[in-house]
């Protein structure tokens, strides 16, 4: 199916066809999995220069492409370039959902850089118990225990072993 959608996307001009929102997101997963960087950094070229990058299913393909590519250890480019190309990415997102913005977190702590996961989390809008979760847990995969105990002194909403038993 993905070497389908690709084969079909290159069809499309010599059948007068261009594509549209709903087209781009399918052909980057596939390209994600079939492990084609090159061409998903052409797809990203070829949304910006259709203005497709502003479209919220465009923009949360390529998301995904930089965060799926950065997850892949085998695919030999910097971790730290994915990361840049999916921050960007986020950057010209009106409203990033919280998930998005976690999974950015996650990605960035993953790969050792928790001064990048912070800045972005000190950027965030909303944060939610997960984004809290994810900074802190950050800090202490690293040992900077002084940071995740301030976050965590920090966080305004705390589920602790009391609150989830009274729930049961």
């Amino acid at each position: 199916p993905q070497r389908n959608s690709i084969s079909m996307f290159d069809e499309m001009p010599h059948r007068g066809l261009k594509p549209n929102k709903f087209t781009y997101p399918y052909v980057l997963n596939s390209c994600t999995r079939l492990g084609l960087f090159r061409l998903g950094q052409k797809m990203h070229c070829q949304i910006i220069k259709t203005g497709f990058q502003l479209v919220l299913s465009a923009a949360y393909a390529l998301f995904s492409f930089y965060a799926d590519t950065c997850d892949s250890s085998d695919m030999g480019f910097p971790k730290k370039e994915m990361l840049n190309n999916a921050r960007r990415t986020l950057d010209g997102i009106c409203g990033v959902p919280a998930e998005l913005c976690n999974r950015f977190i996650s990605g960035c702590v993953k790969f050792g850089d928790v001064e990048c996961a912070r800045e972005f989390f000190d950027q965030m809008s909303e944060r939610d118990i997960v984004s809290w979760n994810s900074m802190i847990s950050g800090y202490a995969k690293t040992g900077d225990v002084a940071n995740a105990r301030d976050l965590f002194m920090q966080m305004p909403e705390k589920i602790g072993r009391a609150s989830c038993r009274e729930r049961v």
